[in-house]
């Protein structure tokens, strides 16, 4: 075990058995497994439903007061968005295992040191971001190909979006130290407050004052910044003896090298993940616009879905990161189990009922009778082995609150990206088919879940 997750002395004494800690958070090193699981999960689910709802309503307000020229507009960014959210989010994994393993430990002011650590890394590394995709908004959008007509407000769009990224990834790192702590009904508080901004700011600044697309970019930085502001807050103002302190912040490179190495990966994971989509969408358009219309449907369905599968994987990581830093391995192994197993069991239970409600579902998002049909033929490829993709996903999750990031990162890059766009290209060359593409998905679940169950055997003895 590295001497950054060893006891201290000062830290060394027995605990209380109490299911809080100092400050509000669920201590997961103590109580029942399941329901500290459980209690610690649906809040994380909550707001990961709540996340979903910005990037819906930012296209539902483009696509409904500016047209078909603002959704184009919205749409050439989004990919970049996207993987920039992907990569923020993976960034915060490290901030989250960190101090979940200096909390279990006891060790309060190493905690204190590794909070204080996160914000310094979340806000300079925002400003970073920003000033990098200001520079160099332009030539991604020249290298795209953007329509003239529409490129003088795509780059507005996304130089603003990119000053909001000071906001989106401090709100990040925040919110996985308030993971660390155990509080994640805290980021559901921070989430809806800055959801319920986003909705009101969308209509304010689109239709109240016409500023068109503009209007969402700088709604999405009032919003953000406002679910940032919340978690500060809490973390300044939390009856504890790791708060945050802001004046008195400063980097222990210790634990920002150890973020780094643990969040680097996570988000190159995620970002990984989001390319390999890309190469995916391309075969998906060359079987036409029902053929589009039907995945598109499908990936609204199974985000659904998955999202209790996030949350599980992200309750994983900080129970296992707690437990390991108090020394408590049987717990954390036990923890782990409890996560997979639910989640096994969700994904179980959404197939064995897929035939009450896949046609409403799909309906829901599409009443075209076409695009039901082909969404329910990929629909029962996918979703009979969905259990597969969540035990995949949780031991990844797992094996990074082990603080092992580099291992989920290659194989998902081994079977996610590269593996399954193989399958892909072999199988349309072959087949051409909606059949073809969506049969790629399990495949590649099964392949990766078997290296992830191989490498956390191996870690966690």
């Amino acid at each position: 075990m590295s001497p950054l997750w060893r006891r201290s002395e000062a830290g060394g004494e027995p605990k209380a058995k109490s299911a809080r800690r100092p400050g509000g958070g669920l201590d997961l090193t103590q109580g029942p497994i399941v329901r500290g699981t459980v209690l610690f999960t649906l809040p994380l689910l909550a707001s990961s439903l709540i996340q979903q709802l910005y990037n819906t309503v930012d296209m539902l307000y483009a696509g409904n007061v500016l047209g078909t020229a603002g959704s184009a507009t919205l749409g050439v960014s989004m990919l970049l968005i996207t993987c920039l959210i992907c990569f923020f989010n993976g960034l915060s994994i490290g901030a989250t295992v960190v101090v979940a393993r200096l909390l279990g430990s006891g060790d309060y002011q190493a905690t204190r040191d590794a909070v204080q650590t996160a914000f310094i890394l979340g806000l300079f590394g925002g400003i970073a971001v920003a000033i990098l995709g200001w520079a160099f908004a332009g030539f991604y959008l020249e290298a795209l190909h953007t329509p003239p007509e529409i490129m003088k407000d795509a780059l507005f769009y996304l130089r603003v979006y990119f000053i909001s990224a000071i906001v989106v990834m401090l709100y990040n790192m925040c919110a996985g130290v308030v993971r660390a702590l155990g509080n994640s009904a805290k980021t559901l508080q921070a989430q809806l407050v800055g959801g319920l901004l986003n909705v009101a700011a969308d209509w304010l600044f689109l239709v109240g004052f016409g500023w068109g697309i503009a209007g969402l970019a700088v709604a999405t930085l009032f919003s953000q910044g406002l679910a940032a502001l919340v978690l500060l807050v809490y973390l300044c103002r939390m009856d504890s003896p790791y708060r945050l302190v802001i004046r008195e912040s400063r980097i222990n490179a210790e634990h920002a090298r150890e973020m780094i190495r643990l969040g680097v990966p996570a988000g190159t994971q995620t970002l990984l993940m989001a390319l390999s989509n890309v190469y995916a969408q391309f075969h998906i358009n060359t079987l036409g616009t029902t053929a589009m219309a039907s995945f598109a449907t499908y990936f609204k369905v199974e985000l659904i879905f998955y999202l209790p599968v996030v949350a599980f994987a992200q309750a994983s990581t900080t129970f296992v990161a707690q437990n390991l830093g108090a020394e408590r391995k049987d717990r954390a192994r036990k923890g782990a189990r409890t996560c997979i197993l639910i989640g096994i069991v969700w994904c179980i239970a959404i197939a064995a009922f897929m035939p009450i409600w896949a046609h409403w579902g799909f309906w829901i998002f599409n009443q075209d009778p076409e695009v039901i049909e082909i969404g329910l033929r990929i629909a029962w490829i996918a979703f009979p082995l969905y259990s597969i993709y969540a035990l995949q996903d949780i031991l990844g999750a797992t094996i990074r609150g082990w603080g092992k990031s580099t291992e989920p990162m290659v194989i998902v890059l081994v079977n996610i990206c590269i593996v399954r766009c193989i399958i892909i290209g072999c199988l349309m060359a072959a087949f051409h088919s909606v059949e073809a593409i969506a049969v790629s998905y399990p495949i590649t679940w099964v392949t990766s879940a078997i290296c992830m169950l191989i490498v956390y055997r191996r870690i966690s003895r």
